[in-house]
């Protein structure tokens, strides 16, 4: 097999000379009389006429193996032969003792130094014991084969020394053209070394080759030899441009040691195994002056528990096209290119290695399934870990800390099916986890990077990317992620003390982006320009930023732009000079249950569609604590807001939008409302504000859709409540200004102040007893508005009832109620429903009742009493029969009707029986004041799908009714004057009036 060569890059100096072989125990003849019948004695020491050419004894080791027979042993004696020998005929060459070194021994030494010393052309040849020394430019040993057909196998070649000349080459096995290659050849225990001051081309070459079929050598086995350019004391050293290349099939190489001094060329290699299923065992190659260290190709191919140390170039070079690749468990250093160079390989394993002081540590360019896993990489001046062009890469539990902080961690590129996990990365000044232009996805998951030049970065990222429980500390990045297809998955990441933006997330198409479960915290740089971010994301699609802790990364903490179907929930966002929570150019965006503090601003959302922020909690800001702004619509809930420069502020709003149950304390404007352009009036309910300077202000809104305040705890006894800079009036009714609970409704605060046109209701239907608000006592001129529910595709009607005379006739009361719904009035004397049309023109006097038909939107109906008339309560007549008629107040079914409910077969029942079906003060069905509700609902009316009369009669009388929805009053037949009589006087009422008779503000409990 052919093999390519490699670069050399920087010399490293270093040459360790290995233990030399072992001398021979065996017994060994001294002469003809010690000699079996197939053995032969070779001795320089003989005279000639001790020589007995056709029997056993020789001086001369070319005659003896010429006589020599299959399985014949041949005894050389110490001593120097001069020669060039040939032997084709399987033998044991047994030596007498190796030498110490190349100068002593049994000496075989090349007559023609251009023909080799010792030439093999046989198969089961035995060679041991022996000195052989090849000539310059020649051979020492020559494995050639027989007649130019066959070539040589089993040779048993042990505990000899192979001496190169200068330009020669110790061991060389040549292939033949045709014929069987060599097969299991063993080279145990030898010195391969060179001559004096020689320069070799090749301590030992096994070149496979043209044999019949193209076949590689099978079966070699080299073994516990020294490789080595050290010469005797008092020589000059040599060296050599190769060490060792063997290419053969299932071979071992094991326990070799290779102190060699390479020649510098750029084209070397210490050693080289080309090959299938190879092993390299546990070799010593601490060498000097060769491009690379182990040079290895095959498929199967196995390198394990070497030591490979100061290789100019790379330490351990895989040829392209290999394949089943193993390096495991080695030593690698001070390589002045890569520990470990491999490219175009496909199933690549390494691991467990100590890989240290190179100029790089591993790189695989252009193969695939490429693991690298647990090595220890340490001080790199490039990457640790650099990967292209690979489909399928797993780096995996690695140490990786670069020299002096300038190299870099773990790159990848252009690759595809990547895991990157559980690597502790440090220091590495260029760059800690780098990824890019990755295909079928990429997880990077519970690494530890710290002290590096960047954290974690991933671009252009096909088939999806999760970063997931890592410890990113101390870098000058965190982790930055850009143009990803596919899902992204940010979460459980620790980012800590680094000098850049915490988590950055850029451009996620095709799939939903998740940051969540991540502490990001302290990322600043120092630097007097540093302008750096918790979590950035932008352009996603599908985000759920979440269960975030975000704390004291300088400039802002969660910044989000031009996303799709945004939420951020549950995280905990402080300390920053800037924004908290921003979200801009986005549509869908929720933002709940965060807590977000000690910052510029708290949570702000713009350009935006569809926009909810509730349940969060938001304190300590520099400027507005929640922003809405330039929406399509927002609701804005349930949030609570304390020492804010101001509190809750919406503007722009296009379509809709409400601000309700929100705790608002400690601020300059509490809520504000500039929402020009809405389609529906802006409404703000159910809040409580305290400690402001205004409460709820108003500005630039359409004055056709003028906003409301309602239902709101405006405390702060000092401040304006509620300011008005619009173009229209707008209503603030049913709000509270109530500060202290033991306020009795005689003896209330002047706490209420207002600015510019509001109109406003000085008191509310409430559940607790005592109740502060302005002048209640006071005021006459006061109004009310009841939301009646829609009930579309239905016969369901609403019923409204009055409890005493109201200023305005049927038709005006009416008015606002939507096109296609209808008003009824029962006439009980006749016995018939009248239309609203015939008595557009009517007062509406006490108690009176109305159905109201086809609602297919919700409506309101506006009264007020009038300021003049009659100062006793209005009377009801009732007629024999069915009658429509309102409550007198809040009260029990029996109390509100005793006068009427005087027999078994006197009834009163309600329209539907139904509690949804009566009217209810403005979106009242779900508000709530300390845990009771703000208007008390009958819930007792009937149990189950009510039938068309729920005959309250046969009940326990305990049943509430409200003074503002009529109810079905049967009267016995014969029955005469008998009269529902009202509470409520039909004129000169005031709002205490109001609150004390209908007894509106009584709790369940007291209601007699």
């Amino acid at each position: 097999m052919a093999l390519a060569m490699v670069v050399s890059m920087v010399a490293v100096a270093g040459v360790a000379v290995g233990p030399a072989a072992a001398d021979h125990t065996g017994n060994f003849p001294s002469d003809e009389d010690n000699l079996e019948s197939d053995e032969i004695l070779v001795d320089d020491d003989f005279e000639e006429g001790e020589v007995n050419e056709s029997d056993q004894i020789f001086n001369e080791l070319g005659p003896a193996l010429e006589e020599a027979e299959s399985a014949f042993t041949v005894y050389v004696a110490e001593g120097d032969y001069t020669e060039n020998v040939v032997v084709d005929t399987n033998v044991d060459l047994i030596g007498e003792t190796e030498g110490d070194d190349q100068s002593d021994g049994v000496r075989l030494e090349a007559d023609d130094p251009a023909a080799p010393a010792l030439d093999v052309q046989t198969d089961g040849l035995t060679v041991t014991h022996m000195t052989i020394v090849g000539g310059d430019g020649g051979t020492g040993v020559l494995l050639s084969g027989s007649s130019g057909t066959d070539n040589v196998k089993n040779l048993d070649f042990s505990h000899n020394i192979v001496v190169a000349g200068d330009g020669g080459v110790g061991f060389d096995a040549d292939p033949m053209s045709q014929g069987a290659p060599d097969d299991g050849n063993e080279l145990i225990d030898n010195t391969f070394t060179v001559a004096p001051g020689a320069s070799a081309e090749s301590l030992a070459f096994v070149e496979g080759g043209p044999v019949s079929g193209g076949e590689q050598p099978d079966g070699y086995t080299v073994a516990d030899n020294t490789f080595t350019t050290a010469t005797p004391s008092g020589y000059d050293d040599g060296e050599t441009d190769i060490s060792l290349h063997l290419e053969s099939d299932d071979a071992t190489v094991e326990n070799n040691a290779f102190p060699s001094v390479g020649s510098g060329d750029s084209g070397t290699y210490d050693v080289a195994v080309a090959g299938n299923d190879n092993e390299v065992l546990n070799n010593d190659l601490t060498s000097d002056g060769f491009a690379d260290g182990l040079f290895l190709a095959g498929d199967g191919v196995t390198a394990t528990g070497n030591v490979i140390d100061g290789a100019d170039g790379n330490g351990v070079f895989v040829a392209g096209g290999s394949a089943n690749v193993a390096i495991d468990n080695n030593e690698i250093a001070a390589s002045g290119a890569w520990g470990v160079n491999a490219s175009a390989v496909d199933d690549l394993d390494v691991t467990n290695n100590l890989i240290e002081n190179n100029l790089g540590g591993v790189i695989a360019d252009g193969g695939s399934n490429a693991t690298v896993s647990g090595n220890d990489i340490l001080d790199s001046e490039v990457e640790g870990v650099s990967v292209t062009g690979t489909e399928g890469v797993t780096v995996e539990s690695n140490a990786i800390d670069a020299a002096d902080d300038a190299g870099a961690g773990v790159s990848i590129a252009e690759s595809g099916d990547v895991l990157v996990a559980a690597n502790d990365v440090t220091a590495n000044g260029d760059g800690g986890i780098d990824l890019s232009a990755i295909a079928a996805g990429a997880a990077v998951e519970n690494n530890l990077v710290d002290g590096s030049g960047g954290g974690i970065a991933a671009s252009d990222v096909s088939g999806g990317l999760a970063v997931s429980g890592n410890d990113v500390t101390g870098n000058a990045d965190g982790v930055d992620v850009s143009n990803v297809i596919g899902a992204l998955d940010v979460t459980d990441n620790l980012v800590d003390a680094n000098e850049d933006d915490g988590i950055v997330v850029e451009g996620v198409a095709d799939g939903a982006t998740t940051v969540t479960g991540n502490e990001v915290t302290n990322n600043d740089d120092p630097g007097a320009d540093s302008f750096e971010y918790g979590i950035s994301v932008t352009a996603v699609e599908a985000l759920d930023v979440s269960s975030n802790l975000v704390e004291s990364n300088d400039v802002g903490g969660v910044i989000v732009s031009d996303a799709r179907d945004v939420t951020a929930g549950s995280n905990t966002i402080a300390d920053h000079l800037d924004n908290g929570l921003s979200v801009s150019n986005a549509s869908n965006v929720t933002a709940a249950d965060n807590d977000v503090s000690d910052a510029g601003s708290g949570i702000d959302v713009s350009d935006a569609a569809d926009v909810s922020v509730a349940g969060n909690d938001v304190s300590e800001i520099d400027e507005g604590a929640i922003t809405v702004g330039a929406a399509s619509t927002a609701t804005i809930e349930s949030n609570g807001v304390e020492s804010a420069g101001d509190g809750i502020a919406v503007s722009a709003i296009d379509v809709d939008a409400s601000v309700t149950d929100n705790d608002v304390d400690d601020v300059g404007v509490g809520i504000a409302i500039d929402a020009a352009g809405t389609d529906e009036p802006v409404d703000v309910e159910r809040n409580v504000l305290d400690a402001y300077d205004t409460g709820i202000y108003f500005q630039a809104f359409d004055a056709e859709q003028p906003p409301y305040a309602t239902y709101n705890d405006l405390l702060d006894e000092e401040a304006v409540d509620v300011a008005n800079d619009g173009p229209a009036t707008v209503e603030a009714l049913f709000n509270y200004y109530d500060t202290d609970a033991s306020v009795s409704h005689s003896d209330v605060d002047e706490s209420a102040a207002f600015e510019g046109d509001v109109l406003y209701d000085p008191f509310l239907t409430v559940s607790q007893s005592d109740v502060s608000v302005q002048k209640p006592e006071n005021t006459q001129e006061f109004g009310h508005e009841l939301t009646l529910e829609a009930t579309p595709d239905t016969t369901d009607p609403q019923v409204v009832a009055f409890p005493a005379a109201v200023e305005g006739t049927v038709g005006e009361v009416f008015s606002d109620l939507p096109a296609g719904a209808s008003v009824f009035a029962y006439d009980a004397s006749e016995d018939e429903f009248v239309p609203g049309g015939d008595m557009a023109n009517e007062s509406i006097g006490a108690l009176d009742a109305f159905v109201v038909t086809d609602l297919d939107e919700d409506a309101t109906v506006a009264f007020e009493y009038p300021s003049e008339g009659t100062a006793s309560p209005g009377v009801k007549q009732l007629e024999e029969g069915w009658n429509l008629v309102g409550a007198p107040k809040k009260t029990t079914v029996s109390t509100a009707f005793s006068s009427v409910l005087n027999g078994q077969e006197a009834q009163v029942n309600h329209l539907y029986g139904n509690a949804a079906d009566q009217p209810d003060f403005v979106d009242d069905t779900t508000a709530t004041r300390n845990g009771e509700p703000l208007w008390f609902e009958s819930t007792e009316d009937a149990s189950g799908q009510a039938p068309a009369f729920s005959v309250l009669s046969d009940e326990p009388g305990d049943q509430i009714v409200s003074p503002y929805t009529g109810y079905w009053v049967s009267v016995d037949a014969g029955a005469e004057d008998v009269t529902v009589t009202g509470t409520l006087s039909d004129s000169g009422a005031t709002a205490l009036d109001e609150i004390q008779t209908l007894e509106t503000d009584d709790t369940q409990g007291e209601i007699q």
